[in-house]
Parts: structure tokens; C-alpha cells; sequence
């Protein structure tokens, strides 16, 4: 393949084995999106009438503390949802995804239902699946995705 889109915990991955980016692999924006960031947010919650808040009111704490956004985001490829985190703790692929961040168009992520609701996801899927394995033809593909994002 000529190119594999894949998460910044990729990144994380490679570094964890001694790869080392430029070197043994590379992070570029995908085809054509030179100026967005595509943005998910990975999220913890207190569920109400959770058995044992304590604990889970202990982890949110840490997980939004400075110190534990670094640790957390430094182990997964992240970057920190806090702004006074110092890019300088992270990796080079952190540190450019913290600057886009900052400076590029900030999308939400289709593919994890952050941008439409999930029935809009499953039909857009639906009628890309069909598309690409010939059980539709372009017109069709593109009343059905219409028909997705409109209801």
C-alpha cells in the first residue's frame, strides 16, 4: 500500500518498539487535508449512581490533572486537552499535532460518530459498502449518501 491512514496511537505504538519517526516510518496529513485537524476527544465519565464514585471521581481528577493528561497523552500518542501542558514532554509527531491544533480547521471525526449522529455514520457506511463492492452505481451512491445527511 502506498499509504495506511491510521490514529496517532500509532505513533505511540512505533516509538514504544525504538521506531523512530523519519526514520522507520513517517506521519503526514492524509491526501488533501493539509490545513484541517481532525479531532475525537477520548472521554471518562462518573455514571449516575455509579457503586464505587470514589474511585472514578479519583481517576477523573487525575486524568485532568496536568500531570496526568502528560502521562496519559505521552503513553497513547494524544495530544493533552489542556492548554498548559508543555509541548516540549511529548514527541515530535505530538508536538506538529499540537501546533495544528492550534492553528488548522478543527473537524469533527466521521468515522467515530463525533461529526453526525450514529444512524447518519451507519448509512453513510451502508452506502459507501455497496458503492465500493459494485452493488450500486455512482448515481445511487450519491442519492444515498444525500439521503443520510438529510434524513
Amino acid at each position: 500500500a502506498a499509504f495506511n491512514i491510521m490514529g496517532d496511537w500509532a505513533v505511540a505504538a512505533f516509538e514504544e518498539q525504538d521506531k523512530e519517526l523519519g526514520t522507520d516510518f513517517v506521519a503526514v496529513p492524509s491526501p488533501g487535508t493539509a490545513g484541517t485537524f481532525d479531532f475525537l476527544a477520548d472521554s471518562f465519565t462518573l455514571p449516575v449512581g455509579a457503586e464505587h464514585p470514589g474511585g472514578t471521581e479519583a481517576w477523573l481528577e487525575t486524568i485532568g490533572s496536568l500531570e496526568g493528561q502528560t502521562a496519559f497523552n505521552a503513553a497513547k500518542g494524544s495530544i493533552p486537552a489542556r492548554t498548559d501542558a508543555d509541548p516540549a514532554d511529548f514527541s515530535e509527531y505530538q508536538q506538529t499535532a499540537i501546533e495544528s491544533f492550534a492553528n488548522d480547521t478543527i473537524v469533527s471525526s466521521l468515522a467515530h460518530g463525533a461529526a453526525a449522529p450514529v444512524a447518519t455514520l451507519n448509512a453513510i457506511s451502508d452506502a459507501t459498502s455497496k458503492f465500493t463492492t459494485g452493488a450500486s452505481d455512482l448515481a445511487a451512491y450519491q442519492t444515498e449518501l444525500a439521503a443520510a445527511v438529510n434524513g
